[in-house]
């Protein structure tokens, strides 16, 4: 598959990006595993492992890992472009309009919304169906209790909102807590079994993959220098913003949501956009739209920063531009040196158990990202006056979708159109 290809390949992922990273790896593995084969499954679990334990944009950053297997450096940038780009498009764009949005076109995008969560929750649900299917014997109850306690223990927070509870759970982890919770366990477990024989063929470092990951790296950092150049020229605040936004990307462990309040400390505090427009504006936009929180919230507070420095919307896209561009770099930078790292110690034991436990695992995180998806949609029913029918409505298309899937075998785009009609006609009905 040529890069172009591969770019929109993961472009029609990023376009139905709701629900955060850990959603997307389903959805993900259908488009790059199982219809454009364009990696092995078990590549393609490597690559969700490492980046569910590195900081930065999870989908941005598969997306990277299964270009860079494909095509190199250029395969990553497409791949990672691709996931981003029309999250961070609609964001950007949005915000140079925010004042004259109409409310109408609002109603109906959060009606839309609606329909594509549906159809998410249902390659969500299929994900951990296939997770299950895949066990055998004892393993199918080892599975089960896997999945359903990492439920239990990260859907605190989402559950309480739902239910309209106030207060904190007693315990709540995020997901890179649960994986390094995991990790733990694996390595003592791997340490009480019988030692790994060594063999004369150790994994080790190839000078053949340091070599291709310097070459990466520094790629990502041509790049981003040459759009940086027009940028600098736009405010002088440039510099400082973009050595912001990488850290920010270092610090993004815990999904979009943790992502917020680093980027309050990084931004708000340090006076780079105000307070009024992070949460007015940013937040609420970022969280409405498909895609990165990571990139769009970045690219969002670039575009403020070139507006406000020189009242010219062109400059405030090119400063968003150099955003998207630090954020994308970041992710893909961080995912590279983190996977150089894994390959040289891939073979040992320990890995193998990770390798061997990562779908159960992220089946319970995606248990949690179904009931935040429902958690939203009834936000977007109290705030369009019309409370519990959306969840309604939800539940309805959910159905719908599981019919149409199990039943029917529709693919995925049939599926995919389906809910959003079905969400419109009902909505405009009611």
């Amino acid at each position: 598959m040529g890069k172009f290809k591969l770019f929109i390949s993961m472009a029609k992922v990023g376009v139905i990006g709701f629900g955060g990273g850990n959603a997307l790896i389903p959805v993900i593995q259908k488009e790059v595993v199982d219809e454009k084969k364009l990696i092995g499954e078990e590549e393609y679990e490597e690559d969700v492992l490492i980046a569910s334990i590195t900081p930065g944009a999870l989908p941005v950053e598969i997306a990277g890992g299964v270009g860079s297997r494909v095509a190199g450096w250029k395969g990553a940038f497409c791949g990672a472009a691709g996931m981003a780009l029309p999250g961070v498009i609609l964001a950007v764009i949005l915000m140079s309009f925010m004042g004259s949005v109409n409310l109408t076109v609002t109603k109906q995008l959060n009606y839309i919304t609606v329909g594509i969560t549906a159809y998410i929750a249902c390659l969500l649900t299929d994900y951990v169906a296939k997770t299950i299917k895949k066990a055998k014997g004892i393993y199918v109850i080892l599975y089960l209790c896997i999945i359903v306690a990492v439920f239990l223990l990260t859907c605190g927070k989402k559950l309480y909102s739902f239910l309209g509870i106030e207060g904190s759970p007693v315990v709540v982890l995020s997901a890179i807590h649960i994986f390094l919770i995991a990790f733990g366990v694996i390595v003592v477990v791997s340490l009480l079994g019988k030692p790994e024989v060594k063999t004369s063929e150790a994994n080790g470092f190839k000078k053949s993959e340091f070599v291709r990951m310097v070459k990466e790296l520094f790629s990502f950092l041509i790049i981003l220098v040459i759009f940086m150049i027009p940028a600098v020229l736009v405010t002088n605040e440039t510099f400082r913003y973009v050595i912001n936004g990488f850290v920010s990307s270092l610090l993004s462990f815990g999904g979009g949501d943790a992502y917020l309040t680093v980027a309050d400390g990084l931004f708000v505090d340090a006076k780079l956009v105000s307070e009024s427009a992070f949460y007015g504006q940013i937040v609420p936009l970022v969280n409405l739209l498909p895609g990165s929180i990571l990139c769009k919230t970045v690219s969002c507070i670039g575009y403020t920063i070139g507006y406000s420095a020189s009242g010219n919307v062109i400059y405030g896209y090119l400063v968003a531009v150099i955003g998207f561009l630090c954020s994308l770099l970041a992710s893909c930078g961080i995912f590279m040196l983190a996977r150089f790292l894994y390959r040289g110690f891939g073979e040992i034991k320990v890995f193998n158990l990770i390798k061997s436990w990562i779908r159960p695992i992220v089946s319970g995180l995606i248990l949690t990202v179904i009931l935040s998806l429902i958690t939203q949609v009834k936000k977007i029913g109290v705030a369009e006056n019309i409370g519990m029918m959306a969840v309604i409505v939800f539940a309805i298309v959910y159905i719908i979708n599981i019919v149409m899937c199990y039943k029917i075998k529709c693919g995925s785009l049939v599926r995919l159109l389906t809910s959003f009609m079905l969400a419109i006609i009902i909505f405009n009905l009611m």
